[in-house]
């Protein structure tokens, strides 16, 4: 119709003390009413896995299907009972998850461990950036960890050295948490940026990178 709308995205309890999170999406009209064409009711929720999924980033890409990134978690004996992942998924105007990226929508794990997404960027050609930080299972080193998906949803083999559309960054050799993520107008750039915590007693600094596109 040509109007503006509004997405949000967060999660949802079916009651206050409720443990699970749905991750969820949702859309308004200009003048703040529920868009009800959207989904059911103007509400989308997305499960994943099922343990307590949380949206937690959005972007409208040149299509204007919408962008949700957040993160997944699954029960495990180990990091604590569960295990945190990237999700991302990509919906249609109406709500509907698109078929064509990768099913619609999927898990991103860089080490097996823990991963925590923060940020979110589209590029000019709608390639999707996700940064955040990674853990490795039984070492002490988190990482910064960014992300590039082509848009069809798979991992952009052209994207760092390793064929795997991922590039990870140690400053400190202990804590390294990516937090936010953006795209040069200009040249197209990518700028990080985050906080990262040097071993022992040494206080927390703010950290910035750039990469090449």
């Amino acid at each position: 119709t040509g109007e503006e709308r509004i997405v949000v995205v967060g999660w949802s309890t079916l009651s206050p003390n409720a443990n699970n999170k749905d991750w969820t999406v949702m859309r308004f009209k200009s003048n703040g009413t529920t868009d009800a064409s959207f989904g059911t009711s103007g509400i989308v929720k997305t499960p994943f896995l099922g343990f307590g999924d949380s949206a937690k980033r959005v972007a409208i890409d040149s299509a204007n299907r919408i962008v949700v990134a957040g993160n997944t978690r699954s029960a495990s004996v180990n990091c604590g009972g569960y295990v945190i992942d990237t999700g991302i998924a990509r919906y249609t105007l109406n709500g509907g998850l698109d078929p064509t990226f990768s099913g619609g929508k999927q898990t991103v794990d860089i080490y097996g461990a823990m991963d925590q997404m923060y940020g979110l960027a589209l590029q000019p050609d709608d390639k999707v950036l996700l940064f955040g930080y990674s853990n490795v299972n039984g070492a002490n080193t988190t990482y910064m960890a960014l992300t590039r998906l082509n848009v069809d949803g798979s991992r952009d083999a052209s994207f760092g050295l390793l064929g795997n559309g991922t590039v990870t960054l140690d400053l400190t050799g202990f804590d390294n948490y990516g937090l936010a993520v953006g795209v040069q107008p200009g040249d197209g750039k990518i700028v990080v940026a985050g906080s990262v915590d040097p071993p022992g007693t040494a206080p927390w600094d703010m950290a910035v990178a750039r990469y090449l596109p």
